[in-house]
C-alpha cells in the first residue's frame, strides 16, 4: 500500500497505539492475504483515514494559499479594509507542542 506522504508514516512510528489500531483494521480487512486493495477495500479503511486527515491538518501540503477580494471587506478591530481585487495571502503554520494540547491522535 502507498501512503500520500511521509508524516503519515512518521505520525504512526511516534504513536504506537495508533499504530496498532490502523494494523488492526488493516488485518479485519485483508486477514492473511496478499492480495492488492480493490475500491471496496479502500472505503472500509476508516481509521487509516482519520490518520491520514488528521496528518494532513498538522502537516499541510500547501504552506500558503491565496484569495483574491471580490468586494471590500472590512477585517473589524484592526481598522484594516481590504478593497475589491486585494489579494490575500495565508502562509499556514501549525505549532504542535503536546505540552499544551496533549496528544493530538
Amino acid at each position: 500500500m502507498r501512503w500520500p506522504n511521509f508524516e503519515s508514516r512518521q505520525q504512526l512510528t511516534l504513536e504506537p497505539v495508533l499504530q496498532e489500531k490502523v494494523y488492526k483494521e488493516q488485518q479485519e480487512i485483508f486477514g492473511d492475504s496478499q492480495r492488492l486493495p480493490t475500491y471496496r477495500c479502500i472505503q472500509q479503511m476508516k481509521y487509516l483515514e482519520m490518520v491520514i486527515k488528521e496528518t494532513l491538518r498538522l502537516y499541510p501540503t500547501v504552506p500558503l494559499f491565496g484569495r483574491k477580494m471580490s468586494k471590500d471587506f472590512d477585517v473589524g478591530e484592526s481598522n484594516v479594509l481590504l478593497f475589491d481585487h486585494t489579494i490575500v495571502c495565508v502562509c499556514v503554520c501549525v505549532c504542535v507542542c503536546t505540552k499544551f494540547i496533549g496528544s493530538i491522535l
